[in-house]
């Protein structure tokens, strides 16, 4: 039985092998948005983008009905959850209509198994089978897209770093970034709509008591002048 690195060359020869039937085969790619996980293969021909993960366990490996991966009997749906997620990260990296013909796979070395999927939607199967289930996939790419999709995932994910890919976490609250000219910690400064004047402030109302008392003074007085003025040309 091939173990660790042996067991992935075994595979890759095997996908290397499916160029007459119009498969390229990628190996050791950068895993998207992760600086330090790797892909094993990734092949792109007629039946679509399928990431292919190898596991070399010598454990018996079964899928459940209920499509929980197990291993001698003890649920490991961790691995199947790690090859979705490699999956979904390859095909985050294409046009919307390649994305749907991406698939994911765990191939496990020595270990005869009629491929399974798994409630992730990863198939499962042995490396004795995997070459005769791939060339039984439908036909969904025509010729010139396998070579665009291999030279764009070539040129992705087989370079020096691995590429960031755009999560929900940059739509956060606690990450949205100021608007212009408001300082972070601050809330912006009320504008008026365009058109619309400032109402007027009301006027004090202390100054206008004054005018009005002022008023009733000089009216009291003025009356009292007038009285003692024609006072004497009224007495009897």
């Amino acid at each position: 039985m091939a173990h660790g690195p042996d067991g992935e060359r075994l595979v890759g020869a095997l996908l290397d092998g499916l160029g007459d039937a119009g498969w390229v085969a990628l190996h050791d790619l950068h895993w998207p948005g992760r600086k330090r996980a790797n892909l094993d293969h990734v092949l792109v021909g007629p039946g679509g983008v399928v990431v292919v993960d190898t596991k070399n366990w010598s454990a018996p490996v079964a899928v459940r009905l209920d499509g929980v991966l197990q291993v001698s009997g003890t649920p490991r749906s961790s691995a199947s959850r790690d090859a979705a997620m490699m999956t979904a990260a390859v095909a985050a990296v294409l046009p919307p209509q390649h994305r749907t013909t991406v698939a994911g796979v765990l191939c496990f070395t020595g270990q005869q198994l009629v491929p399974a999927t798994t409630r992730e939607g990863v198939v499962v199967l042995g490396d004795a089978s995997l070459t005769d289930w791939l060339r039984g996939l439908q036909p969904w790419l025509a010729d010139d897209e396998v070579r665009d999709i291999a030279d764009h995932l070539r040129r992705e994910l087989g370079g020096a770093e691995s590429p960031e890919l755009l999560t929900t976490a940059a739509a956060s609250p606690r990450a949205k970034a100021p608007r212009a000219g408001q300082r972070p910690g601050r809330r912006p400064a009320r504008t008026r709509p365009k058109g619309r004047r400032a109402a007027p402030k009301p006027a004090s109302k202390a100054p206008r008591r004054l005018v009005l008392l002022a008023g009733a003074v000089a009216a009291l007085v003025g009356a009292s002048s007038w009285m003692n003025a024609v006072g004497p040309l009224v007495a009897p």
